[in-house]
């Protein structure tokens, strides 16, 4: 998916009761789900995307899981590695409770899940979302926990419901602390939700799960050779969009490396986005960090200090 570049909240934070089915899980941090909670909660959504059996789309907040859907037209830059995508995947599924089968193999892990009549779409449990509105793409942005029915029709009657969980027992929490996403924190969730998350990616960091045993985001990734970004390459996956983009858009061969860097630096400069440290008080832009030591192009800042203004 195309992660939270650009969204916009909304004043409150209402609470969404919805149901989780088999085919759920789009990626590592994207749901499909059935709205469950009274039409009042469903307006303060705004023009939220729908498929065709009136689902709508959750993006997980304060993380982005490796691009597994990204359009481009190479077929090769429409993934990062199929581990890390797939990693991400299983523990979002792990984490809702789903038994899911995915194959080594690109196509099954890659494919949308598609529509399932109903005598198979039955419901595998509960979530509660804490939303925050919607994203461009009109996708619920939300932190979210698992619950059960008894707790989840307190909610769904009720206006005046209890406060949901602390946010270490979210999903949210839980994947970045398994390593099977990259922290992306936006200024707007709040600094007490930030330091709450920015510890999870730390206890993953320490532990070397998941994307810290090899992100090259720090040490720099070598610009030579497109396809490694697709199958050998993990970088976080703000940069690596801005750089498929690119490349999806030249015809440079990929060996002359000065010609690329040339045109891939003054690309990602139009492309650029506020951001801000947190030992820092002021903003800078993504392209102040980055660090174009030849042959390489890394981001010399520890990512879960970035704050996305």
């Amino acid at each position: 998916m195309l992660g939270t570049d650009s969204f916009e909240f909304g004043a409150e934070a209402p609470l969404l009761v919805m149901a989780i089915h088999s085919h759920s899980v789009i990626d590592g941090d994207t749901l499909r789900v059935q709205i469950l909670a009274p039409k009042h909660w469903e307006d303060s959504l705004g023009p939220v995307r729908r498929s065709r059996n009136g689902e709508v789309w959750i993006r997980l907040l304060g993380l982005d899981a490796p691009e597994t859907h990204f359009p481009s037209s190479p077929v090769y830059l429409r993934h990062q590695p199929p581990i890390n995508g797939q990693y991400a995947t299983e523990c979002l599924n792990q984490a809702l409770g789903i038994t899911a089968s995915l194959d080594d193999g690109e196509v099954q892990l890659f494919a949308s899940p598609q529509n399932v009549n109903s005598s198979t779409n039955k419901v595998l449990g509960y979530l509660l979302a804490e939303h925050q509105g919607v994203d461009r793409y009109g996708r619920v942005l939300a932190f979210v926990w698992k619950t059960d029915e008894s707790l989840c029709s307190q909610y769904h009657s009720s206006t005046a419901a209890p406060k949901p969980y602390q946010l270490e027992s979210s999903i949210n929490f839980s994947l970045l602390a398994e390593g099977a996403a990259y922290p992306d924190f936006h200024s707007n969730i709040g600094h007490k939700h930030i330091a709450d998350l920015r510890n999870a990616v730390k206890l993953a960091q320490f532990n070397y799960r998941g994307i810290w045993r090899t992100d090259q985001t720090r040490d720099g990734i070598l610009l030579s050779e497109a396809q490694h970004l697709a199958y050998d390459t993990l970088i976080l996956p703000r940069l690596y969009r801005r750089i498929a983009t690119f490349l999806d858009k030249k015809s440079l061969p990929f060996g002359e490396e000065k010609l690329l860097r040339a045109g891939l630096r003054d690309f990602l400069s139009s492309r650029d986005h506020s951001v801000q440290l947190s030992s820092h008080k002021n903003s800078i832009f993504l392209s102040e960090l980055l660090s174009w030591n030849a042959p390489r192009l890394g981001v010399h800042a520890d990512l879960e200090d970035l704050e996305w203004q």
